[in-house]
């Protein structure tokens, strides 16, 4: 799950993947980008985060398709966990 906070003049909110999506499209069209840029921009993050956690997962001795996985579903977050687990290669 994404996790986005933003700071205003009100406090703070806490959106998760739903929302940030929700968010992102919704700024977008307010500074007349454009829905399909913010949508390439969402993918693009995904599919980033998806290789980078494959790439780690490789080289730390783990299973790729699983982590590659794990990328798609969580994003950043899902490269943030691969990158904290422990090498399973031995020293």
């Amino acid at each position: 799950m994404w996790v986005y906070v933003s700071s205003s003049i009100k406090g703070v909110t806490v959106y998760g993947a739903r929302q940030f999506r929700a968010y992102i499209l919704m700024r977008a069209d307010r500074n007349n980008i454009g829905m399909e840029y913010a949508m390439e921009i969402l993918i693009l993050i995904t599919i980033t985060s998806a290789i980078g956690c494959g790439i780690i997962a490789s080289n730390k001795g783990r299973s790729v398709v699983g982590h590659v996985i794990l990328g798609l579903l969580f994003g950043f977050f899902g490269l943030l966990i691969t990158a904290l687990l422990s090498n399973k290669k031995a020293a």
